[in-house]
Formats: structure tokens, C-alpha cells, sequence
């Protein structure tokens, strides 16, 4: 009982770094590339499937979440990061975006994007509202895309002592389907000539 109960298990799924580090479950020590990640400003993971990608990316969600700073120790103990921390260690706001919550229905996409991106935005400014000044978040509230809030409040933050650091999770997974299930001339339409996708992507 004792020997099985100090056998870690395999998280297969799971891409919570905090609940996965802080049960007695396996996980394999990725944050020694983190100072080679800040070498550069935009970083692109896109393969291999089911290799932990969505795990990394929450490990690195909570390593530079400025409302995490406090329990670096308990969220990384064991882990190379905890003994060699960068200077950016907490330092950002963290906006995150999965978009394999977004509805795949052609008629609905756009909508249901803008409606889910908007979720997330609001999420964030509720979060890290002693950061942000109330009259920041009123002006970006009035606004109804997605894309509008997002470049408004880039721009804005630019102004302040904080920085937003960006993930996207699934980027690709509703375009897939769209390609897959609609084909390529729909999917162009959709993402392309629409023209609100390419301005999020843009902004």
C-alpha cells in the first residue's frame, strides 16, 4: 500500500499544471526551456499530437501570471524553473483562449467566436481589476467584437506598468472542421473574405 500510493500516476488528458504538480501524479519537467522561449516574442508549438502542448502551455499560464507569484514555490517544487526563474516570472496578465469551445456550424462560427472571445476578455478584465484602471474596463466593455476589445485593450495596457501575455490553445480546431466538413471554398469565405477572423488574427 505505502510503495503504490509513492508510484505516480500518468495524467493522460490532463492539462491542468496545477492540479497535475500538486497531486502525486507523473509529470515531465519541461521549464528548463522557458529562458529559451523568451528569446523570442511569438512561440508556435504545433506538433506532435497528444505530447503535452495544452499542459505546457497552462505550465507556462501559471509561471507568468502576476496573480500567481505568491505560490511559485508550491506550484513548481520539483521542477528546474523553481532554482533558475527568469526575470519575467509573473510579470504579465494572462488572457487565454481555447478555441476548441468554439461551434463549428458554418451559420454560427463567427458569432459563436466572437461571443466565446468576448467571455474570455470579460474573464480577464474581472480578474485583474486592480491592475487595470476602471476606466479602461468601462471603455472596453462598451464595445461589442472581439477584436475591438482585444486591440483596445492591448493599446490601453501599453500605457500601464503591465503587459498581457497571450495564449492560444486550439487555435486551428474549428478551421479544421470547417475545412473538413464544408471544404475549401466555404472555409475561405469564412476565414478570409468575411474579413472578421483576419482582423481578430491581425489585432
Amino acid at each position: 500500500g505505502e510503495i503504490m500510493n509513492k508510484i505516480k500516476r500518468i495524467p493522460y488528458g490532463i492539462s491542468d499544471f496545477e492540479a497535475v504538480n500538486s497531486k502525486n501524479e507523473y509529470y515531465v519537467d519541461k521549464t528548463m526551456f522557458i529562458p529559451e522561449l523568451e528569446k523570442t516574442r511569438f512561440v508556435f508549438l504545433i506538433r506532435p499530437r497528444r505530447f503535452g502542448k495544452s499542459l505546457f502551455l497552462s505550465t507556462l499560464q501559471s509561471y507568468y501570471d502576476i496573480k500567481k507569484n505568491e505560490r511559485f514555490e508550491e506550484f513548481y517544487k520539483d521542477t528546474w524553473i523553481l532554482n533558475n526563474p527568469t526575470e519575467d516570472r509573473a510579470k504579465y496578465l494572462v488572457l487565454y483562449f481555447n478555441f476548441s469551445a468554439v461551434l463549428k456550424e458554418k451559420d454560427k462560427v463567427q458569432d459563436d467566436f466572437n461571443r466565446y472571445c468576448n467571455l474570455e476578455i470579460d474573464t480577464f478584465m474581472d480578474k485583474y481589476q486592480e491592475y487595470i484602471p476602471k476606466q479602461i474596463i468601462d471603455t472596453v466593455n462598451c464595445l461589442e467584437t472581439a477584436h475591438e476589445k482585444l486591440h483596445l485593450l492591448a493599446s490601453k495596457l501599453r500605457e500601464q506598468d503591465y503587459k498581457i501575455y497571450l495564449f492560444i490553445d486550439e487555435y486551428d480546431n474549428f478551421t479544421n472542421t470547417l475545412l473538413t466538413d464544408f471544404g475549401e471554398v466555404e472555409y475561405k469565405r469564412i476565414t478570409r473574405q468575411a474579413g472578421y477572423f483576419k482582423q481578430f488574427f491581425t489585432n
